[in-house]
C-alpha cells in the first residue's frame, strides 16, 4: 500500500525475522521483483528521460528509508515509514507524467478519465485513514490492525501507556509484542517498565537484562538496566555499562541522562549537574524529561548542602568544600549553610573560622541546638590551641 501512496496503509515490512532462510520462497520473488524494477527503471531512463530519471531518482531516494545503512536524520530518529513520502512523490510524478504522455499522444479520454478517477480514490482513502493519525494512541491501535505479525505497534503502545501512567495496560501491549516476536527486546524493555511502575523491581531488572542479551545493541535496554542497577547502589556496575553501552550511541542524551542519576545518587552533585546539562543540550524537548528535572532540583541549595554534609561524613573535605561553594550561590537558608560551613571549617582544623560563622549567626538571632554544640567544640579547639 505504500508504494501506491503513504496514507494507504502500512505494512509490516520495516520487520521481518533476520536472517531470511534460502527457502523463503517470497522473499526470492520480492528480489526478482526488485530486478525487475530497477532494470524497468534503467529502460526507462532510455527511451523516457524525464520519466526515468524521475522514477530513478525515486528509487535512490528509498535506498536510506530501505535501512541498507541505517542513517540518523535528526536527534536520534532513524529512518522511518515518514521518510517514505519524498521518495514516494518522485515515483509517483514519474508515473503520472510517463501516463500523461502517453494518453495526450493518442488522446484517449478514457485514459485520462481513469487516472482522474485513481487520484479520487487516493484522496478518498486519505480522507477514510487520517482519523487513524490524529493522535499516538490511535495510530499505534491501527498499526496493531494493519501489522499484527510486527512487534512495533504493540511495543509503541505499551511505552505510550507506561507514560501516561496505565501501566496495566502497558504490561498486557507488552506481552502481546513478546509473543508476537519473542526476539525484539522492545517488548521485555516496555513489560520491566510497566512491572517496575507496579512495584516488582526484581522483575524489570531481569527483564532489562534479557532484553540486552536477546538485543545487545538496545540501547534503551542498556539504559533502564544501568538506571535500575543505580538505583540499588551497584554504582560501579551501573557506570560501566553506561560508559561501554550507552554513552555516544543514539540516543545520544541517554547516556549523559544516566550518569546524571548514576552521580546524583553518588552525592556527586557537580557531575551530575555537568551531565544533565549535557544531555538536557540534546533533547529536541526536554520538559518532563529526567535531566530537566535533575537541573530543576540542583537549583536547590539543601541538596548540595545535604551532599557535602555526606562528604565530610566520608572525609572528603576538598569535595564538600565544591559542594558548599555550589550551595552558596543558590540562595541557602543560613543556617543550615552556616552550621554545614561551620562544621567543615572544625574538620579543616580552622576552628577560627568556624566560631566567626557561628557567632554571626547568633549575632543575627538564630538559635539551634547543633550550632550551639558546633560553637563549644570550635571553642575547645581554641582554648586547648592557647595552652
Amino acid at each position: 500500500g505504500l508504494a501506491v501512496f503513504p496514507f494507504f496503509s502500512i505494512t509490516p515490512a520495516h520487520h521481518s525475522e533476520l536472517p531470511i532462510p534460502l527457502s523463503d520462497g517470497w522473499a526470492w520473488a520480492q528480489l526478482a521483483i526488485a530486478v525487475a524494477v530497477v532494470a524497468g527503471v534503467g529502460w526507462a531512463a532510455r527511451r523516457q528521460p524525464r520519466v526515468g530519471w524521475l522514477l530513478g531518482a525515486g528509487l535512490v531516494a528509498l535506498l536510506p528509508v530501505l535501512n541498507l545503512r541505517p542513517m540518523e536524520f535528526a536527534f536520534g530518529v532513524f529512518t522511518a515509514e515518514r521518510f517514505l513520502t519524498f521518495p514516494l512523490a518522485l515515483i509517483v510524478l514519474g508515473l503520472m507524467a510517463g501516463l500523461l504522455g502517453w494518453a495526450s499522444a493518442r488522446r484517449v479520454q478514457a485514459i485520462q478519465g481513469a487516472m482522474v478517477g485513481y487520484c479520487a480514490a487516493l484522496l478518498l482513502t486519505t480522507a477514510y485513514n487520517l482519523p487513524n493519525w490524529r493522535d499516538a494512541e490511535s495510530f499505534w491501535k491501527w498499526l496493531t490492525v494493519a501489522a499484527p505479525r510486527s512487534p512495533i505497534g504493540y511495543s509503541n503502545l505499551s511505552d505510550l501507556y507506561n507514560k501516561q501512567g496505565r501501566h496495566i495496560e502497558a504490561l498486557e501491549y507488552a506481552e502481546k509484542a513478546i509473543q508476537v516476536a519473542p526476539r525484539s527486546g522492545m517488548g521485555y524493555v516496555n513489560k520491566g517498565v510497566a512491572l517496575l511502575r507496579l512495584g516488582d523491581p526484581d522483575a524489570a531488572i531481569a527483564l532489562f537484562r534479557q532484553a540486552t542479551e536477546i538485543e545487545p545493541h538496545n540501547i534503551v535496554g542498556w539504559n533502564n538496566l544501568a538506571v535500575m542497577l543505580s538505583e540499588r547502589g551497584e554504582f560501579n556496575e551501573s557506570e560501566r555499562i553506561i560508559r561501554e553501552r550507552v554513552l555516544g550511541r543514539t540516543p545520544k542524551f541517554y547516556g549523559h541522562q544516566a550518569l546524571g542519576l548514576l552521580y546524583a545518587r553518588k552525592a556527586r552533585l557537580d557531575l551530575a549537574e555537568a551531565e544533565f546539562r549535557a544531555a538536557y543540550a540534546l533533547i529536541p524537548n526536554p520538559a518532563g524529561t529526567a535531566a530537566e528535572q535533575g537541573l530543576r532540583e540542583l537549583q536547590q541549595a539543601s541538596k548540595w548542602i545535604a551532599a557535602a554534609h555526606h562528604w565530610m561524613n566520608q572525609r572528603d573535605l576538598t569535595t564538600a568544600e565544591a559542594h558548599l561553594q555550589a550551595a552558596a550561590q543558590r540562595d541557602p537558608d543560613r543556617v543550615a549553610y552556616g552550621i554545614a560551613l561551620a562544621r567543615l571549617r572544625i574538620l579543616q582544623n580552622r576552628p577560627a573560622e568556624a566560631k566567626q560563622a557561628l557567632t554571626d549567626l547568633r549575632e543575627r538571632g538564630y538559635r539551634d541546638q547543633t550550632l550551639d554544640a558546633l560553637l563549644a567544640e570550635a571553642e575547645q579547639m581554641l582554648a586547648r590551641r592557647s595552652r
